[in-house]
């Protein structure tokens, strides 16, 4: 096995990947570096997250040559991407077959489950907002659909961290080449989901993740019931998003790559899994017409698409109440008044909702705001984020500001409750307005300030976009200064099928900065404990510029140090690795250090001035003599400014040489010189 080979292999990918990239016309040979050795290198990227420098180190190429031949091979793989990550089988799997009474014949027809997951994302500094989410850096959010052999059949990388779950999942069924579900066919989906055709959430508000034991913890009702085995069909997307975190550790960190590049990293690192799993035979394609039926777009209004939602929730309803009655006993009359029982009690609760007891605590008032009051909190708002840092994030301290601000200009009583709902009305009508603008055939007319929208588009619209859509839109000019930019909308999310489409957005990518890599801050540490993820006991080969030492080892990434093998008798540390500090820690040390400098520099007494040094005056003593002579001052003044003139060197070399008589004689014949004239 050659070198190329065996860093290419490195039980990661199969052998015959790169020459099936190379017969396939993806990949070819150059002059200095093989298919093999091009693999190789990107496997070194995206499979141990190593640095470019440190890849140069280990296969002794430049910089350039490596992220040369990365890019190469992220986009031959986004075009096998297409092929890889699809729907593969329809059949219900035996997994639900080999069960019955359990999942067969409730879940029939399930061919997966889908769900989401936050990969650390290299954002620009003014695009953070948009992609911080319930983590603590940036993400991007990944909707991905597994079948339960572990195979990704459909991935959306690229949607901001910030979005949530069911925005993504509506991009991803919107799009004309996006997630097609087969008819008759669905997918399970967690708790954050809402029941539509071909989506099967759990019960919200009812335990999910439960053991089937007998015993006290028993399923107590069909919603119980449902969930248990709801979630244990559905761990598969979960099972599929932690081997593919810990096959490629680039997934969980911050690569230094564009944002462009790392939505193509996303997906090159599924479809690489789907081959990894199939052992690379890729000769047998699917053909989809044979099998599958999509789902054609119609121009389905609002309303339509709540029946069908509640349709599923019946069906649903229905699963669960079969699946408790075969648990339970079909002919048990117990189970039947039970369930009577549990829709009874369900009925009770629907009718007191929103209403509180007397000794309980009352619902806050609501307020009526009027259009300056409305103003001004818009305006205070726009002018304290100009005075705020890129990454700015608004908290409750800054409602509470609002706040008092609002009591003293209005002594309206404000609190921050209502500042805060009030902000976030705004944020959703702004929300609705932009999404409104960025669909193609709509305007905006500046005059009337209203968005221009057909009746048809309108139509499928829900109640509230319409009626705000229908009307002048008021304080447009001020949610714009104050929102845009900051809400998630997708722009940057590829899947499979258009991962490779470059072409159109090139243009606005450049505008946006996304492509210049100056405006992209430091990268953070990113935790090592993923929420996908178990820990794994495999250690990955360090790097080799931490391991040589020198100046390459300042750039080796930060794994490697920490997976070096320890030697045999040697204790680990006691102490704990220092975690690196934050900005304003830094900040704050810098501060307090100079400060304490000044101090001292005003308790301790100033250093003496230094005494100037004076040159030698090689004439000194003819000076002296000169001034002992008894002449008047302006006599001893005019001889003197003889003396100093240049040309008069020699005669000063003369006379300090020359005895007190010689002297004497000549300053006597120079005065009398002088008044003679």
């Amino acid at each position: 096995m050659t070198r190329d080979t065996a860093h290419c292999c490195n039980g990661r990918v199969p052998l015959c990947w790169p020459v099936d990239l190379r017969s396939r016309g993806l990949l070819t040979d150059t002059l200095h570096v093989t298919v093999e050795e091009q693999v190789a290198m990107f496997m070194h990227v995206v499979g141990k997250n190593w640095s470019n420098r440190s890849v140069g180190f280990e296969f002794n190429r430049s910089g350039e040559t490596v992220s040369r031949y990365f890019n190469a091979v992220l986009d031959a793989i986004g075009f096998l991407a297409r092929e890889l990550i699809c729907i593969r089988t329809t059949e219900t799997h035996p997994k639900i077959t080999s069960s019955p009474g359990r999942f067969h014949p409730y879940f029939e027809g399930c061919i997966g489950a889908l769900d989401g997951t936050h990969v650390p994302a290299f954002v620009p500094a003014h695009m953070q907002d948009r992609f911080r989410g319930r983590k603590s850096f940036p993400t991007q959010n990944v909707l991905a659909a597994v079948d339960f052999d572990l195979h990704f059949i459909y991935v959306l990388a690229g949607w901001e961290g910030s979005a949530h779950d069911s925005l993504v999942l509506q991009d991803a069924l919107s799009r004309p080449n996006g997630l097609k579900i087969p008819e008759g066919n669905f997918f399970l989906a967690d708790a954050g989901y809402a029941a539509r055709p071909g989506i099967l959430p759990p019960y919200r508000g009812v335990r999910y993740h439960l053991k089937e034991y007998r015993g006290a913890r028993e399923p107590e009702d069909y919603k119980e019931l449902f969930n248990l085995r709801h979630s244990s069909l559905r761990t598969s997307v979960e099972r599929a998003f932690g081997t593919l975190k810990n096959r490629f550790p680039i997934l969980k960190s911050q690569p230094g790559f564009p944002l462009k590049i790392q939505v193509k990293i996303v997906i090159a690192c599924c479809a690489l899994h789907n081959w990894i799993l199939d052992e690379g035979e890729d000769e047998y394609v699917y053909d989809d017409a044979s099998w599958y039926r999509a789902l054609p777009r119609s121009n389905r209004s609002y309303r339509d698409i709540r029946v069908e939602s509640r349709a599923w929730v019946l069906k649903r309803d229905q699963l669960a109440r079969t699946m408790w009655r075969d648990k339970v006993g079909e002919s048990s009359s117990v189970a039947n008044q039970a369930t009577d029982d549990m829709d009874t009690e369900e009925m009770g609760k629907g009718k007191g909702k929103g209403k509180m007891d007397a000794d309980g605590p009352s619902r806050e008032r609501t307020l009526t705001w009027e259009e300056d009051q409305s103003k001004f909190m818009l305006d205070w708002y726009i002018e304290y984020k100009k005075e705020q840092h890129a990454g700015f994030v608004w908290k409750k301290t800054h409602h509470m500001k609002c706040a008092d601000a609002l009591n003293k200009e209005f002594g309206m009583g404000v609190t921050v409750a209502q500042v805060d709902r009030h902000y976030r009305d705004f944020k959703e009508k702004w929300n609705i307005v932009e999404k409104a603008l960025n669909n193609s055939g709509n305007g905006f007319d500046v005059t009337r300030c209203k968005v221009t929208i057909s009746e048809s588009e309108k139509a499928k619209l829900n109640d509230r976009a319409r009626r705000l859509l229908s009307k002048p839109i008021k304080f447009f000019h001020e949610m714009q200064e104050l929102f845009q930019g900051t809400n998630a909308d997708g722009s940057l999310a590829k899947d499979q099928e258009t991962c490779m489409d470059d072409g159109e957005e090139s243009d606005s990518d450049d505008r946006g900065g996304i492509n210049d890599m100056s405006g992209y801050e430091k990268a953070v540490d990113i935790p090592s404990d993923d929420s996908d993820t178990l820990p794994s006991a495999k250690r990955l080969k360090t790097s080799p510029s931490s391991a040589e030492g020198g100046e390459n080892s300042s750039s080796s990434t930060r794994r490697s140090g920490a997976n070096r093998p320890r030697p045999k008798g040697m204790k680990s540390p006691g102490k704990k690795p220092s975690k690196p500090k934050s900005r304003l820690s830094e900040a704050t040390e810098v501060f307090s250090s100079t400060m304490q400098s000044l101090a001292k520099a005003f308790v301790e007494p100033p250093p003496p001035p230094p005494v100037p040094k004076l040159d030698h005056n090689p004439y000194a003593n003819l000076w002296k003599r000169l001034e002992a002579l008894p002449l008047r001052t302006e006599d001893k003044i005019n001889v003197g400014v003889y003396l100093a003139r240049p040309e008069c060197e020699g005669m000063r070399s003369f006379l300090d040489a020359s005895s007190d008589h010689t002297l004497e004689t000549w300053v006597y014949q120079f005065v009398c010189g002088q008044d003679d004239h």
